[in-house]
């Protein structure tokens, strides 16, 4: 019953702990992403570093993006 009011009152349903595991292991999976590309740019390689750097951006603005919808809704609605 509680759960309902929640999601009626924010507009949120309360989001399931196995959910945000997942999601903290996507995060965790695009921060070793993050990691090769910024070692890539370091060591010097024959890469364009401008490819480099903006499919680093992508990444991390993906991140930021899933990041916030995922607290948003834990927020909002709970977890279960």
């Amino acid at each position: 019953m509680a759960e309902a009011n929640i999601a009626r009152v924010s507009g949120f349903s309360a989001i399931h702990r196995d959910e945000v595991v997942s999601a903290l292991s996507e995060c965790s999976q695009a921060f070793s992403e993050l990691s090769s590309i910024f070692d890539a740019i370091r060591r010097g390689t024959d890469a364009d570093y401008v490819l480099l750097a903006a499919a680093g951006r992508r990444v991390a603005e993906d991140l930021a993006n899933y990041s916030d919808a995922i607290s948003e809704q834990a927020k909002k609605g709970g977890i279960k």
